[in-house]
């Protein structure tokens, strides 16, 4: 486990989709993004970077 104010480097492993889903659905909910805009934001972060691709990420909001 780390903490915000760890100094420890760590790698960030692959969230699940469902996680991702739930972190999208928080997205839309509070900025009112596009299904588009929330998967181009979450492409963008550790983890997710690498590991999915636009497609797959737009089709969990579908």
């Amino acid at each position: 486990m780390f903490t915000f104010t760890s100094s420890a480097k760590y790698l960030a492993s692959r969230p699940s989709k469902k996680y991702l889903k739930t972190i999208g659905y928080g997205i839309k909910e509070t900025y009112n993004l596009t299904k588009e805009e929330i998967a181009a934001y979450l492409l963008k972060k550790p983890g997710v970077y690498g590991n999915y691709e636009m497609a797959e990420i737009i089709k969990l909001f579908e």
